[in-house]
């Protein structure tokens, strides 16, 4: 598959997001809900971040906007540092904050910010490598073991990617099979 035929799905994901929060607005009768509860659900959480990682990767800034304003405007904006670690070199105005909602981000996170920057791949394969285990209650979670009747289409750690693509880390040895490095080398090809 071709990664820019992913970009129409992006933007009628994105789409989708704010039509779920325009009514869960309504229902819920709270004008600035969040169609994710980031700080509650790892997988909610995790859902957020790849739908931002998505956006980094395939360099759609417009979409990326759109979608955090769902997630800021409902209370979210510097409560998260990952999250604020995926935007603020791509969006202006972000907050760097040390506190974070879910500890299996932890690995994912120190790859940042280590001393040493020859750790941080090491840090990104550790995170991979616990990445599944640590989702073992959300909802997509063994649905590959659906057969026909499943939902399962892959499981990805974008977010692994997009942070290897803005903070420059040498994923060259990763090769776990969650880490997106085909759209982590389309990200680069399109920056440079």
């Amino acid at each position: 598959m071709q990664i820019h035929l992913l970009v129409p799905f992006l933007e009628e994901l994105i789409s989708a997001y704010e039509e779920r929060q325009r009514k869960l607005s309504l229902s819920e009768q709270i004008t600035n809900i969040s169609p994710l509860t980031i700080d509650d659900w790892i997988d909610e959480y995790q859902e957020c971040l790849q739908v931002i990682s998505l956006c980094i990767l395939l360099h759609r800034q417009d979409l990326l906007k759109r979608f955090v304003l769902l997630i800021d405007n409902a209370g979210y904006a510097g409560t998260d540092t990952l999250y604020e670690d995926l935007l603020i070199k791509v969006l202006p105005d972000r907050e760097d904050i040390d506190q974070w909602y879910h500890d299996a981000y932890t690995p994912l996170t120190q790859a940042i910010y280590v001393e040493d920057k020859n750790n941080a791949p090491e840090l990104l394969k550790k995170y991979c490598a616990n990445w599944y285990s640590s989702f073992d209650q959300a909802p997509w979670h063994d649905s590959h073991k659906d057969g026909d009747e499943g939902s399962y289409v892959g499981y990805w750690a974008l977010e692994a990617g997009a942070i290897a693509f803005l903070y420059d880390i040498d994923d060259s040895d990763i090769d776990h099979m969650i880490y997106p490095k085909d759209l982590v080398n389309y990200a680069r090809g399109i920056a440079h």
